[in-house]
């Protein structure tokens, strides 16, 4: 059995202040939308300025003299089969924008479809006019692997790298400016089981014959009431088991914001209940908690 490890939570307002809820919104017709700001773009990007343009919260990408390009990275669940991508973007030159993806696979961009300062791995996805709300058409949904290894758009921890690409010109006719004010990952909010069961490599969840299993554990805080305490160490430690499946099954996502890294949590993963408490000798609670797979929206 995979070793299992532990979640430590102190207390459930420290959890919930270290992890705040934003950014991961759900569209309840069948679709699961990962929205970032402009201006939380890869540290990797060139040519692309945070900006006030338009939400406040904005990229400017400036495609003067030479080239630039934004990038955007996605924590998506490692069980994802295809995804679709959306932004809301101004574009006062009226030129088309390059969208490409990052390909941890074999394959390797076409000459002529590729870009000279650009690595041989970022695979076009299509060139497009933009100017207000765009979402992929060309395809609208990608495979995010293919069974050859050729493509693989996850990677090892499941991060989409989405990038959009400005070439360079000289002003005021030839040069490309973009202001990138929201850009989306979405998938469908159904879950391939087959997929997930494959991808379930996390020691802290694990399966039991019909359920995923996970535990938690919350510490006794210091000077407070017994009774008080060991509510608050129940409640950590049901946090912390919730949050183990939040992070298996994408309700939890990575998202850089310049070079700060941040978590985002969701909401309690429904379906999910206790199946033992053990009080322990040191004041703290451990909890072992499943969720039935059938409790899962199943593709």
């Amino acid at each position: 059995m995979k070793k299992r490890v532990t979640a430590i939570i102190l207390s459930s307002f420290f959890l919930l202040n270290l992890y705040p809820l934003c950014l991961m919104s759900f569209c309840y017709a069948g679709e699961k939308i990962l929205t970032l700001n402009g201006d939380q773009f890869s540290p990797l990007s060139v040519g692309a300025y945070s900006s006030t343009q338009l939400s406040g919260r904005s990229c400017k990408l400036f495609g003067i003299l030479q080239s630039a390009y934004v990038i955007y990275d996605f924590r998506v669940p490692k069980y994802l089969d295809s995804f679709a991508a959306s932004a809301r973007v101004k574009n006062p030159r009226g030129k088309k924008i390059d969208v490409y993806l990052h390909n941890y696979g074999t394959k390797e961009e076409q000459q002529m479809l590729s870009k000279p300062d650009l690595d041989s791995k970022w695979i076009r996805w299509e060139s497009v006019l933009i100017d207000g709300d765009w979402r992929s058409r060309s395809p609208e949904f990608i495979w995010a692997r293919s069974k050859t290894g050729a493509l693989d758009f996850l990677g090892t921890y499941g991060v989409v790298r989405l990038m959009f690409y400005a070439d360079g010109g000289l002003p005021p006719d030839e040069d490309e400016i973009y202001f990138i004010d929201k850009v989306g990952l979405i998938w469908s909010e159904g879950i391939n089981i087959d997929s997930l069961l494959q991808a379930l490599s996390s020691d802290k969840v694990w399966r039991e014959g019909d359920f995923l299993v996970t535990e938690g554990i919350g510490i006794r805080p210091p000077g407070v009431p017994p009774g008080q305490a060991r509510a608050m160490a129940m409640r950590a430690a049901t946090v912390g088991a919730q949050r183990n499946f939040a992070e298996v099954l994408g309700e939890i996502e990575t998202v850089k914001s310049g070079s700060q890294a941040k978590s985002i949590a969701a909401t309690t993963v429904r379906g999910a209940r206790i199946r033992e408490t053990k009080y322990l000798e040191d004041g703290s609670v451990k909890v072992i908690v499943e969720l039935p797979l059938s409790a899962l929206k199943q593709k």
